[in-house]
């Protein structure tokens, strides 16, 4: 089925958008044929879309038969106009462009009409302002606080009938809570257009078109991030901001509407345009100001800081490259630094396994775990790191070098209607020198509607080139006009932007300052937790080491006491020896007593106490 459906889409694409023919008039004619569903091409067998293409196109050719058939009515009304306008131009010049005969009488009078006419010229040759249209007040320009977010991106399958899926984004408009949907070419668009209707603006840039994988999470999110930053900027610009485009991209929920609105406001740009001698340019009083009017003069003290404004971008865009180039090798090193610090964090958790595996040591283990996690930590850093300088600091210097380049192509307009300018003056002064000397005033070229003084005309070079060749000067004019707005714009927007970027500037450095302590705080913290480990660690370790030593002294003082005990158990030993040789040598003295004699009754009386006293001596002994 999904093959079938890229074939409907291939053949769709050729006949269709390749061909030049509008895809949403096509959209339109499927829907007359089938309702809501007709852009759904599996509504559609191929040879169906055959022949509605073959209808379409047909019909298609048969309007544009007739729209040229009422052009080339057009073109021949104008061509009897044309004729008529020239029959009109000879009789004015036989009549010698009413010029006025001066006489004495009225001398004075003419004098004084004279000087105020040449003061209206004066002013009308060299304007400093020139009237063009005041925008009008719309809700997002009379509003304060607005912000813009982009949010949800989304995989949408297509606009089924000609393109493959795209991502579509959720842009949310407060306080006034507009939710719209748009995509990448919608943003194309829009900023297209602004472009052209706001030609002294320097508008945001947006992200580049990406032709790679547009689905990359990444790579939706940088650009989403791009697509705020451009709409946010639309939204603060003074002129902008009163947009009725920009308001139809921000609060129109029917993208139907939305589109046929994309046609209307492409018709505005034909009303702008005028055909110069030059080239086309913009006809200035049909852009639009905050006032009603732009200011357009020109002197040597807006040319001078034109050129340092020049020389001053030049600059800024040229170190911001170098920026650009250095951070890519930042980035590069960062990369490489995480790679690093995560191979070492797995050798240590590869130690701590082989450690627990062999050995019975905790605290070698809790170190190999330890300081693997600290190498992942730094690890994570580094990554985050990288991440924070991305988004905070280098897409706000990237961002700003492109509007650098905008500005770029508004200085290569300036300097483009600035060599017009002084080249076709120069030109167009010898070619009224020359006129002027040749003193025929029927070549001069001279406005049939205008009333000329005649003698003035001869005798002063300065009136004279004011009148002469009037068709070359006010083209002439028109391009001095169109430098002298394009130059001051540019002063007005180098301006605004410097602010802009100076704030912008402080707001995500010191974004970028918060991140990143908030990542190095989380750091801290797991440091002090490894801190505090080792701390109770060595806590614990003294605790044992007084607990040994405190066993040990009482092991010596029970080592001490058991030889003191020994030491009188020996002499306990060596007494109960001494009492048993006495006993017995008393024995033995008793038994000799009485084999040798028959002892009196003292003596029996002497021996039975001495007897008595050793017991009592023994049994005092024992109890000691």
């Amino acid at each position: 089925m999904e093959e079938n459906l890229e074939k409907k889409q291939a053949f769709l694409r050729q006949s269709i958008l390749d061909k030049g023919y509008d895809a949403d008039d096509f959209m339109a004619f499927l829907q007359e044929k089938k309702g809501e569903f007709g852009t759904d091409l599996n509504n559609w067998e191929l040879n169906e879309l055959i022949s509605a293409v073959a209808e379409f196109t047909s019909l298609h050719t048969k309007l544009n038969n007739e729209q040229e058939n009422n052009n080339n009515i057009e073109q021949i009304n104008n061509n009897k106009n044309s004729e008529i306008n020239n029959n009109n131009n000879e009789n004015n010049i036989q009549n010698e462009y009413h010029i006025i005969e001066n006489n004495n009488n009225n001398e004075q009078n003419n004098g004084i009409n004279l000087n105020k006419e040449k003061k209206i010229n004066d002013e009308q040759n060299n304007p400093s302002f020139i009237n063009n249209i005041k925008t009008e007040l719309t809700i997002l320009s009379t509003a304060s606080n607005i912000s813009i977010n982009l949010g949800f991106p989304r995989k949408v399958d297509g606009w089924l009938i000609f393109s493959k899926s795209y991502v579509s984004y959720q842009i949310t408009t407060l306080p006034f809570n507009f939710v719209v949907h748009r995509r990448y070419s919608d943003f194309e668009w829009l900023r297209n257009i602004l472009s052209q209707l706001y030609i002294n603006c320097i508008l945001p840039p947006i992200p580049k078109k990406n032709f790679g994988d547009r689905f990359n999470e990444n790579l939706i999110s940088k650009r989403q991030r791009g697509l705020e930053k451009f709409l946010n900027g639309l939204i603060i610009h003074p002129l902008i901001k009163h947009s009725e485009i920009l308001y139809d991209f921000l609060s129109n929920k029917n993208e139907e509407q939305f589109n046929i609105n994309k046609k209307k406001y492409a018709n505005i740009l034909n009303d702008i345009y005028i055909k110069n001698i030059y080239s086309y340019i913009y006809d200035l009083k049909k852009l639009k100001s905050l006032n009603g009017k732009s200011e357009v003069n020109i002197n040597n003290e807006k040319e001078t800081y034109f050129q340092n404004i020049k020389d001053n971008i030049n600059l800024n865009i040229d170190q911001l490259s170098k920026l650009n180039k250095s951070y890519k090798s930042l980035f590069s090193l960062l990369d490489e630094v995480s790679k690093k610090y995560l191979e070492i964090s797995n050798i240590y958790k590869e130690l701590f396994n082989i450690s627990e595996k062999y050995l019975d040591n905790n605290i070698t283990l809790d170190t190999y775990n330890i300081l693997s996690k600290i190498m992942k930590d730094f690890s994570d850093i580094s990554i985050k790191e990288k991440d924070l300088i991305k988004k905070e600091i280098k897409e706000n210097f990237s961002f700003m070098k492109k509007e650098f380049n905008s500005m770029n192509d508004l200085i290569y307009n300036i300097e483009n209607y600035k060599y017009n300018y002084y080249k076709n003056e120069d030109k167009l002064k010898n070619k009224k020198n020359q006129l002027f000397n040749g003193k025929d005033i029927t070549k001069w070229e001279l406005n049939p509607n205008e009333i000329i003084d005649k003698i003035q005309l001869i005798n002063d070079r300065d009136y004279a080139f004011d009148k002469m060749l009037f068709k070359e000067t006010n083209n002439l004019r028109d391009v001095k006009n169109y430098y002298g707005y394009f130059l001051n714009s540019l002063i007005n927007e180098y301006e605004r932007i410097k602010l802009k970027n100076s704030k912008e500037n402080d707001k995500n450095i010191k974004s970028y300052c918060q991140k990143l302590s908030e990542i190095f705080a989380d750091f801290h913290v797991n440091i002090a937790d490894y801190l505090g480990y080792f701390e109770n660690n060595n806590n614990d370790n003294d605790n044992n080491k007084e607990n040994n030593d405190n066993n040990k002294e009482n092991n010596d003082n029970n080592k001490e006491n058991n030889d003191n005990n020994k030491e009188n158990n020996d002499d306990n030993n060596n007494k109960d020896n001494n009492n048993k040789e006495n006993i017995n040598n008393a024995n033995n003295i008793d038994k000799n007593n009485i084999n040798n004699q028959n002892p009196n009754e003292n003596e029996i009386e002497n021996f039975q106490e001495r007897l008595k006293n050793i017991i009592k001596f023994n049994e005092n002994e024992e109890v000691k």
